[in-house]
């Protein structure tokens, strides 16, 4: 039975998160940091820009755990046993977003990462955008340039995770540039008004 609360519910959190990625973007291009020489000591010295981008991570991942089982209720008829797995996928990866940004703001990041090289982080999203846009092709649940934009969203994703995996950083800066402030931002407000509806 569909419960029109959940989609509502979230419509407004997938909305929400394509603002968070554009805060995101900005802050990080913003960031004095992230252009130094010496990333450390200029992170020390202003770190306010860095927090809010990292911050606007874990906020987007945790609004992305009301998105998820809205985005099953709205393609269950569609495969249910792939739904249910991608959005357990979906899950791993979103908690791991949120834990490992809250990491990042801390000193300790230096010495240990939860996921190194991202595969939870970026791999898990990114299957996810890739699989419930393929069934959204498939079923017409949504609209089909929403669902070329959302394969283009999870190539991103994977150009972002190979960038990391083989140390490639324009690979990386790529994906983050075209998928994660532009695209990104455009598929989670589409995604959003799709659900609320």
């Amino acid at each position: 039975m569909q419960d029109l609360s959940i989609r509502r519910l979230g419509g407004n959190c997938a909305i929400l998160i394509g603002i968070s990625y554009i805060v995101f973007g900005v802050a990080t291009l913003l960031d004095p940091a992230q252009n130094a020489s010496a990333f450390w000591q200029t992170h020390i010295q202003s770190p306010t820009l860095f927090l809010i981008a990292s911050w606007s991570i874990v906020i987007g991942a945790i609004l992305a755990l009301a998105v998820v089982p809205a985005v099953a209720q709205l393609l269950e008829t569609t495969s249910l046993g792939w739904v249910s797995w991608l959005s357990k996928i979906a899950y791993l990866g979103f908690f791991v977003t949120a834990l490992a940004n809250v990491q990042a703001t801390s000193i300790d990041v230096l010495y240990s990462s939860i996921d190194p090289q991202s595969w939870l982080v970026i791999g898990c999203v990114g299957l996810w955008v890739l699989g419930v846009n393929v069934l959204a092709l498939r079923s017409g649940k949504w609209p089909k340039p929403l669902a070329y934009i959302g394969l283009v969203v999870a190539f991103m994703y994977g150009l972002a995770l190979t960038g990391n995996v083989f140390e490639i950083s324009i690979l990386f800066t790529i994906a983050a540039g075209l998928g994660g402030i532009v695209l990104g931002p455009i598929w989670y407000i589409w995604l959003g008004r799709i659900l609320r509806n």
